[in-house]
Parts: structure tokens; C-alpha cells; sequence
């Protein structure tokens, strides 16, 4: 998968458009974030055979569930982990450690902010990821857990 030539004017007006967007399970959550910033990055849909018609964290936890056979014994946070490796390694994205994680990579971050899903920034300082409340919140980079290259 391969970025645009301008995917950080992309990204960055991806990002001005989520800073006024309400948090929405299944319209507006961390999954659907990245999944929209990818595709505005690259210009390809990365969950598109994934379930989108959640509405809720419970009816969330139950997607996640279904896309990660035999996760029924695990906390939800461990099957969503599952997932998000099995998508970035279908995906051809390049894990990385937090000192090569560079603007743009995909960020999973860890238990402090519930296993959320981000972006780093354009400074490449910061994840930025939805806000809980209303748009998008940014968290220091060492919030990240683990980090994947789109590129």
C-alpha cells in the first residue's frame, strides 16, 4: 500500500474535519478513524469487509468478537489487539518500535487510553486519536503501544 504524494496535506485536512465530529461507536470511534485517515491517506478502505454497524461500546466488543474466532475467553481490549495486528499484517504495514515511528504511522495505544487507535502527528511528537467527548485529542507518542508504517 502506498501513500499519495501529498498525504500529509491529506491527513492534516482529514484531522480538521474530525476536530468537530461527535464520538459515535461504529460512526466516529478510534477503528473508523484510522480506517478514514488511511483512506484518505492512500486512498484505499482497509476495513471495508469489516463490520461497520455497531452502535454502541457493547455491539462494538461483539464485532470485534466475531472478526477473532475463539476470543470469547479474552478481554475484548486483547481480541481488538488480535484484530488490529491481523488487519496491519494483511495490510503489508511494517511494525515499528516508538524511535522509528514516524507522521502518519498507525498507533495503538495502550491500556491509559483503552487500547484507542491514532495516528502520529504531523510533528511526529504526538498520536493524535478521537476524543472521547468531542473530536480529537492528542497524547504523548510514549502512549503508543505499538506502532505500524503505511509506507
Amino acid at each position: 500500500m502506498k501513500k499519495f504524494h501529498d498525504w500529509a496535506t491529506r491527513l492534516d485536512a482529514y484531522f480538521i474535519k474530525c476536530a468537530e465530529k461527535e464520538f459515535e461507536y461504529g460512526n466516529f470511534d478510534c477503528w473508523i478513524f484510522v480506517a478514514d485517515g488511511i483512506l484518505a491517506m492512500t486512498g484505499e478502505d482497509i476495513i471495508f469487509k469489516f463490520e461497520r454497524g455497531y452502535e454502541s461500546e457493547k455491539e462494538a466488543g461483539i464485532s470485534i468478537r466475531n472478526c477473532v474466532k475463539g476470543s470469547d475467553h479474552i478481554p475484548v481490549q486483547a481480541a481488538f489487539e488480535i484484530l488490529v495486528k491481523r488487519v496491519a499484517k494483511e495490510c503489508g504495514f511494517k511494525e515499528v518500535g516508538i524511535n522509528f515511528a514516524k507522521r502518519g504511522d498507525t498507533v495503538l495505544m495502550d491500556n491509559r487510553l483503552n487500547n484507542s487507535l491514532g495516528f502520529v502527528d504531523l510533528s511526529g511528537r504526538y498520536v493524535i486519536c478521537p476524543d472521547p467527548k468531542k473530536g480529537i485529542m492528542r497524547a504523548p507518542l510514549h502512549f503508543g503501544y505499538k506502532f505500524w508504517s503505511i509506507d
